[in-house]
């Protein structure tokens, strides 16, 4: 009896709705299972806070692949530090191991002042789509971000200024993809370039995207994943 492919766990962006993932999961084939953690959408939680509550998801009987998008790159890279029991590959999407934006950093004390609300939805569009996505993605995106209390919003951009989680890089043995938007100017490629320094299985595979990339390219991006899991699957099969 042939061996079922891992459990895909995915990790959501800044909104941590896990709503921006649906587009997505339908372009995986049915061998493909995938669970979704999702964050409070009232509760101000730290990166170790919201770490701590992944791991109490995580199959504790099957394997699985752990999947950080953006926001929550570095709650899988930390779990992935930590060696989980079943943990059989990583996938990072546009995402980093320390403020992406270091120049924001002396801004920390505003944040609490700036309402994602108040700013004008051009801007977003234009950070986060670029000239990609439809206007359906581009709603999407807009009411899973509205529907979080804006204060936990702005506790969860000061979590990313004042990280840096480098350190945690060196003890991920795992094999890693990462997912990187060729016109990403939020996660820069350096980014991509800095992780892959640092950790030994490392593969990066582009995208003619922006931020949103498992948005705005969904299909590609389901097959990179889909692959990266049956390849994850034949090397536990090829150790035993």
């Amino acid at each position: 009896m042939s061996e079922c492919l891992p459990l895909l766990v995915l990790l959501p962006g800044m909104d941590g709705t896990g709503e921006q993932f649906q587009e997505l999961l339908q372009f995986f084939d049915k061998d493909i299972e995938t669970m979704i953690v999702a964050y409070p959408r009232e509760q101000q939680l730290s990166y170790l806070q919201l770490e701590t509550l992944v791991r109490g998801h995580l199959p504790r009987d099957r394997r699985f692949v752990l999947l950080g998008e953006s926001f929550s790159g570095p709650i899988a890279i930390s779990l992935a530090s930590q060696k989980p029991p079943h943990l059989a590959g990583l996938i990072l999407c546009a995402t980093f191991c320390r403020n992406p934006q270091p120049l924001l950093k002396h801004f920390y004390a505003c944040v609490d002042r700036i309402s994602p609300r108040l700013i004008p939805r051009f801007v977003l569009e234009r950070v986060m789509f670029g000239s990609h996505g439809n206007a359906q993605q581009k709603q999407s995106f807009f009411d899973s971000l509205y529907s979080v209390n804006p204060a936990v919003i702005q506790h969860r951009c000061k979590e990313v200024l004042k990280l840096n989680y480098i350190d945690q890089l060196k003890s991920i043995e795992t094999p890693v993809l990462y997912l990187q938007g060729e016109h990403d100017y939020l996660v820069t490629r350096r980014y991509g370039s800095e992780l892959q320094q640092h950790l030994q299985d490392f593969r990066i595979q582009a995208f003619p995207t922006a931020h949103m990339l498992l948005q705005t390219q969904p299909q590609s991006a389901a097959r990179a994943i889909s692959q990266f899991m049956r390849e994850s699957l034949y090397r536990i099969q090829e150790r035993n």
